[in-house]
């Protein structure tokens, strides 16, 4: 029995010694319990730690890994919908999952827009097949009877979507919009898709 305790002493350490930790940059709500302690920006926890997310509210916080500086978000409807307590279990089932990245063809990004869902809080950022100093990138959406059209900004090799996008029509809740590949003065356009489906949620408190 000693020697069990002794072992389960040193596997934990094992355990912690590999863990990841995180520093919360922004959460969406005040604070959270995490780990069985309430945290709020600025704080730090280990990955094993389990979130206990309020039931039935769209949460997300962002925050940043402390060995690789790595700025990630966690969704709590995400960590729902796969039954994932802590970050660590979180991840090992993302990994498990035949993700498809956007590739190097238009074919695969039209199928990266139409397959997944997004979720936007400031920004999406999506990369480009192509050069984006040689094109340009538009979405537009509906509201009501408006139909709203905008050129979307870019980083890097990438586009992006961002929340300014949808203003004055910022609201949370779910938009279907319609993605253009369009030459650089915008008389040419090869509509990408028209199913790329995003839900907005609400910003950060501190916004």
């Amino acid at each position: 029995m000693k020697r069990l305790l002794q072992l389960a002493v040193v596997l934990c350490s094992v355990s912690l010694l590999y863990a990841d930790n995180y520093e919360i940059i922004r959460m969406t709500m005040p604070e959270v319990k995490i780990g069985g302690k309430v945290c709020r920006r600025g704080d730090t926890f280990s990955d094993n730690s389990v979130i206990a997310w309020d039931k039935g509210k769209e949460q997300i916080i962002k925050a940043r890994n402390t060995k690789t500086k790595e700025i990630v978000r966690f969704y709590s409807t995400e960590f729902q919908k796969r039954h994932a307590p802590s970050v660590k279990d979180y991840f090992v089932q993302v990994k498990r999952m035949s993700t498809r990245s956007v590739g190097k063809s238009l074919d695969d990004l039209v199928d990266k827009l139409e397959d997944t869902r997004f979720y936007l809080v400031d920004t999406i950022c999506i990369e480009s097949p192509v050069p984006v100093e040689k094109v340009s990138y538009v979405a537009s959406y509906s509201v009501g009877k408006l139909r709203v059209t905008k050129t979307l900004p870019t980083a890097g090799n990438s586009f992006l979507i961002v929340r300014s996008i949808f203003e004055p029509y910022d609201t949370v809740g779910n938009i279907k919009l319609r993605i253009s590949l369009c030459s650089q003065d915008l008389s040419e356009e090869y509509m990408l898709t028209d199913k790329m489906r995003i839900r907005i949620l609400p910003k950060f408190i501190d916004d």
